[in-house]
C-alpha cells in the first residue's frame, strides 16, 4: 500500500515538474528523500564520540562545525517545530549577530526577537 502511495506521488511530482518546467528526481531520489523525511521525525542525536586510547595526536577542534541545511519537505511540513535555547551562534536565516535560539527539528540557529522573527519565516515558503 505503501509502495503504490508513493509511486502515485512520484507521478503526481513528475507532472508538475512538467508544468513548472523543472528538472525532476528519478523515482529512487524521490524515494531516498521520502525515507529520510520519515525516519529522521523525532530521533534526537545523543551521546558523545569514543575518544581512541593510545592517541598520540592532539585532537584538532573544528571551529566553526555548520550544521547541515534539512530537507525542503522536513523543513516547511509544518510540524514538531519547537524555538527553544541553546549556545550562541549567528542565524542560519539573515546572518545577524548572537542568536541562542534554536528549531529542535532542524538543529538550525533562528532569530526570535521583537522586529525580526526568520524562525516563521524559515518555515513557511
Amino acid at each position: 500500500m505503501l509502495d503504490i502511495s508513493v509511486n502515485n506521488a512520484w507521478l503526481l511530482y513528475r507532472r508538475d515538474c512538467e508544468l513548472h518546467k523543472e528538472k525532476e528526481k528519478r523515482l529512487k531520489e524521490f524515494r531516498h528523500e521520502i525515507a529520510v523525511a520519515l525516519t529522521s521525525k523525532d530521533k534526537p542525536r545523543l551521546g558523545r564520540r569514543p575518544a581512541l586510547e593510545n592517541n598520540n595526536f592532539p585532537i584538532k577542534k573544528i571551529r566553526h562545525e555548520i550544521a547541515p541545511r534539512p530537507y525542503t519537505d522536513i523543513r516547511y511540513d509544518k510540524t514538531d517545530h519547537c524555538p527553544t535555547f541553546t549556545k550562541k551562534g549567528r542565524c542560519r536565516h539573515c546572518s545577524a549577530g548572537q542568536i541562542s535560539i534554536i528549531c529542535l527539528k532542524c538543529n538550525v540557529r533562528l532569530c526570535l526577537i521583537e522586529g525580526r522573527n526568520c524562525f516563521q519565516q524559515f518555515h513557511y515558503k
